[in-house]
This record gives structure tokens, sequence and C-alpha cells, in this order.
């Protein structure tokens, strides 16, 4: 049996890959041992990691069930594995599995044989084909999983539900809710987001994108978000910093029961994680709140709501698709095309 072990970090090196290696290096070379180990690991994030080793369970029960061998695997093992997970597996919505739920488990499966020194079965040919047969395939019974998006009168729905309440809360959730649409910004961009990456500029607030699903190689990407737009979020935004009183660190952060002071901040040894700060888990809940408590059809609206409507919206401005990918940090206009759902 193939048990799963978490990726510790080591590096596995074939002796036929052809490059040369000396039989012993130098001892002072131990001294760089930690920051090597973090280059090597640093390059998916932790969350794409915990996504390979949730998505490759189902590969090793499979293959533990049927006497097959999981690493390396036969790439005609992963041909029935495809034809398994798309025919006989069920999600837990009780549909059959999208093809991306699929796509991911083969992705995890490459990610395990690369890091364990072995070619990945999922590159032979037969696999492609295979994958490519299940997206031409008709009539799964898969869920929907298409977002409504948010447009400027269903932020106005969503506002009103908010109200008057002038507690911290409620001003943090209006300045998310403004820049999650104007700026296009998926959920894990906003809780990333920090002090140091806005600047209010006289007609637009400034925003510096670090880091992004899209841009992992650290390339200068910004957002110009205009003062003169429907629900700009410059004055949300502006209220927020100004009544949170926060000077550092990151934008948005977790608030107490009361909704009117902010959680303690900051990095926490033991976790190895930052305290203190919203969570994507966070923005899509809120969302749903909201559109719960304003009306809105709760099942088709969720965090990705806020970047389909930013693309439908100016769509409907009729700004252009270069503009609109301007906004967005798309690199593809097919893409952005799916993204625009007219209402």
């Amino acid at each position: 049996m193939n048990k799963m072990t978490k990726y510790s970090g080591k590096v596995t090196l074939k002796d036929d890959e052809g490059f040369f290696f000396e039989d012993t290096l130098p001892s002072s070379f131990n001294e760089y041992a930690d920051t090597v180990s973090f280059l090597l690991n640093n390059k998916r994030s932790p969350k794409t990691i915990e996504t390979y080793e949730s998505n490759i369970k189902p590969f090793f029960e499979f293959c533990s069930d049927k006497g097959a061998k999981a690493l390396p695997a036969d790439p005609r093992t992963i041909v029935v594995f495809i034809s398994y997970q798309a025919n006989h597996c069920l999600s837990q919505y009780g549909k059959l599995l999208s093809v991306n739920t699929i796509a991911t488990r083969l992705a995890a499966i490459k990610y395990f044989h690369i890091k364990n020194g072995f070619p990945s079965p999922t590159d032979h040919q037969i696999c492609i084909d295979a994958l490519d047969g299940l997206k031409r395939v008709r009539g799964r019974d898969t869920k929907n999983t298409t977002q409504d998006p948010i447009m400027y009168f269903d932020l106005e729905r969503l506002i009103d539900a908010i109200g008057p309440d002038n507690s911290l809360k409620a001003i943090r959730d209006k300045a998310i809710l403004t820049l999650g649409l104007q700026g296009g910004f998926r959920r894990s961009e906003l809780c990333a987001l920090k002090f140091k990456h806005l600047s209010f500029r006289r007609n637009a607030l400034h925003v510096d994108i670090e880091f992004s699903k899209a841009n992992q190689n650290n390339e200068r990407e910004w957002k110009e978000l205009p003062v003169d737009e429907h629900f700009a979020a410059y004055d949300y935004v502006k209220n927020w910093i100004e009544q949170s009183g926060i000077t550092d660190g990151h934008l948005f952060r977790s608030i107490s029961r009361d909704k009117r002071t902010i959680r303690e901040y900051g990095f926490d040894e033991d976790t190895g994680k930052t305290r203190g700060i919203m969570s994507g888990n966070d923005i899509y809940r809120l969302i749903k709140h909201y559109a719960l408590k304003s009306g809105l059809p709760v099942s088709k609206i969720g965090a990705h709501s806020l970047r389909s409507g930013c693309v439908t919206q100016l769509a409907e401005n009729d700004k252009t698709d270069l503009y609109i990918m301007g906004r967005t940090g798309h690199k593809d206009p097919r893409t952005l095309q799916n993204y625009i759902k007219r209402r």
C-alpha cells in the first residue's frame, strides 16, 4: 500500500538525468541550507500545496483499493482513474465531479511524482487524450458553480442592507464590497492587501498588487480606481483607514464581536501565520450574509461575484476589453469574455 506523506522539502535527484553531480559537496554549503530550502519550497504557495495534498488522497485510495502502484504510476492507471472519477464518484452536492475537480487531482498526481523524482504519468498522451475526451462529454450532471455578477444596483442593495450603522464592522464591510467590485479583486487579493499598497491620489485610488493568483513572479501590477465611477471605493476605504487607525500591515482586519474594536494583529510564531486578518472564507461569508439580508439570490452569489461584476459592469459601461483587462489583470481577452454575464 502506498501511503501519502506530506512534502518535506527534500529534493530527490535521479542519477540518469544527465547532470553532473559531485560526490561530496563542500561543508561550507551547509550555512545556506535553510535559504535554499525556502527557495525550493516557495515555488508554490502553501495554499496550492495544501490543495494538492488533499486532492492526492483519492488517487492513493483508488490505487490501494484496486491493487495498482501509485508512485510511480502507470499512465494507464491514470486513464482508468479519470474514468472512475468521472463516472462513479460524487461531490458533496450529490453530483458527478466536474472536469476542473478531476484536472486538479491530476495536477496533484503530477506534483507528487515530480517532487519524488519521477516523470509524471499525467503528461503521457493517453492521459491528455482521456481528459480532453471528458471535456467533450455532454449532459454530465455536475454542480453549476456559475456565480451571478454583482452590479451597481446589487451593490446598492448590499450597502442598504448594512444600513446607517457606524460600527467599525459596517465601515469595513462597505470598504470591502466597494473595493472588491470596482477593482475586480479576488477574495485572496483583498485579504492580502496592505496599507502600504494604497495611494490616495487626486482623481483615483491607486492600488499596488504585490502578489496574486495570476502574478506569482513579483511582476509590477497595479490598479487605478477613478473617484468619478459609481460606488467608487475611494471614500469608503479612506473612511475605514481613518476610523480603524490602521497605519501599517494588512488593510482588512478581524473585528471583535461587539463590532467596534479590531482584534489583536501580528505574526504568530507558533502557527507561522498572521493573526487578526481576514481570510478568503471571511470575505465569502460576508458577501453571503448581506446577499441574504438584501434579498439577492444567495445560491447564485459568491465572492467571485464581485470580480465578475466588475468585468460585466465595465462592459455595460462600453469600456474596451483592453481597459477592462487593465483593471482586472486578465492577460487573455478570451478568458475575459467568460466573466461577462449580462443580466
